[in-house]
């Protein structure tokens, strides 16, 4: 997931942006989370401190006496090295003053879409979001391995399970193999599951217990060596 704040006085854009987000969201399959949406500096700055967002869309007149985007940006870039800051704004000459915080681009108003569509698939292809995530794109989806439990297997789609939802992507284990991190390793035909999200494991019982309350059976002839599971020594093939 893409956790997106905007920083934006004029309402009218805000929105705009909002909707914009959203058909990048639904056109590409990507997990778009706006998680706060405000005219406010002084929110966003704080909402940056605590939470860590991907990306900001921020505007550079913000119709505040002692903060405007800028400023705000280099605030922020001094505490997050790793948020990405996207300028929205109608003030072409203050492009060369943006570069001071280091931003991704620069979109100018009104016109925002193609532009904005154009800024998120760069960032995703360049993956800047790596330091908040472990982002993949399987099949022309967005995934976060860092949130996936397990993977189930139903007939030719694998299902994709994290703490609070599910994403099915037709696409096989043998395909799998490619892109999952070193996290994951294949229990049985049907299932692979992300080691960190392990409890306990039941070697009389043959079973896993995940952090969602999941119990899956294990087999040895996909795991070799159960015993080295948790310090990473366990066999990872992905078998289809």
């Amino acid at each position: 997931m893409f956790n997106i704040i905007i920083c934006e006085d004029e309402n009218i854009i805000r929105r705009r942006i909002e909707a914009s987000l959203k058909e990048i969201s639904i056109k590409h399959d990507i997990d778009i989370e706006v998680s706060l949406s405000t005219n406010d500096p002084f929110e966003t700055y704080n909402y940056v401190v605590n939470n860590k967002p991907d990306i900001l869309l921020l505007d550079i007149d913000l119709k505040n006496d002692t903060m405007d985007g800028i400023k705000l940006g280099n605030d922020l870039r001094t505490i997050d090295k790793n948020i990405i800051i996207v300028f929205i704004s109608s003030r072409l000459e203050k492009i060369f003053e943006c570069f001071t915080c280091n931003p991704f681009d620069f979109i100018p108003k009104p016109s925002i879409n193609p532009h904005l569509e154009e800024t998120m698939l760069r960032i995703i292809e360049n993956k800047l979001y790596a330091p908040h995530g472990n982002f993949v794109k399987i099949k022309n989806t967005i995934i976060n391995l860092d949130e996936i439990i397990c993977i189930e297997k139903q007939l030719a789609k694998s299902i994709f399970y994290s703490v609070s939802s599910y994403t099915e992507i037709y696409v096989s284990f043998v395909q799998l193999a490619s892109c999952l991190s070193d996290n994951f390793f294949q229990i049985n035909k049907l299932y692979i599951i992300n080691k960190s999200f392990i409890v306990d494991i039941n070697t009389v019982h043959k079973d896993i217990r995940l952090k969602n309350g999941q119990v899956l059976k294990y087999s040895t002839k996909y795991i070799k060596d159960i015993g080295g599971i948790f310090n990473g020594r366990c066999n990872q093939s992905i078998n289809n």
